[in-house]
């Protein structure tokens, strides 16, 4: 009986907070990574006003792996995932400049391009991005190998999980 009391309070809390902010527009991309027995599964939403979005897809070249990239009209991959099983999306955050600003060279390109065309792994793309200035960055970015390993890049850190 007590379960059965508790389970109506929870759904009640649900739909009071449905009903307290389901009129409220809210814009958050989700981006997630799990391991379950082996099975690496990563995911992501892209909330933005734009309703029209593209999936595209990449062969693969002689010094290029190939890649399926999802974004919207501005031809600027949001998240996507190449042939080696390497995932990535991306999420606002505020702008801030960065410790390494001026100290590090400035890549000419997209990073997020380079990583999936050419790392398989986690440990790659941090090796790649910690060669390169990021405080131009207003975003972090969630990369997830095959392997289970995963990293968030923003402009002054790389967290490792």
């Amino acid at each position: 009986m007590d379960n059965i009391i508790r389970r109506q309070q929870v759904i009640l809390f649900i739909l009071i907070l449905c009903l307290m902010f389901g009129s409220a527009y809210i814009r958050a991309c989700t981006i997630f990574m799990g391991i379950s027995e082996g099975h690496v599964l990563a995911g992501n939403n892209e909330d933005f006003i734009d309703p029209n979005t593209y999936i595209w897809f990449l062969s693969a070249e002689e010094d290029k792996f190939g890649r399926v990239y999802v974004g919207f009209n501005t031809v600027l991959p949001q998240g996507g995932m190449n042939e080696k099983g390497l995932f990535f999306d991306c999420a606002s955050v505020p702008a801030r400049i960065g410790r390494y600003y001026n100290k590090k060279e400035v890549y000419k390109g997209s990073l997020m391009e380079r990583a999936m065309e050419n790392c398989s792994t986690v440990d790659e793309v941090i090796a790649l991005f910690d060669i390169y200035d990021r405080s131009y960055m207003t975003y972090q970015i969630l990369f997830a190998d095959k392997n289970g390993n995963s990293v968030i890049i923003e402009t002054d850190s790389i967290m490792l999980k």
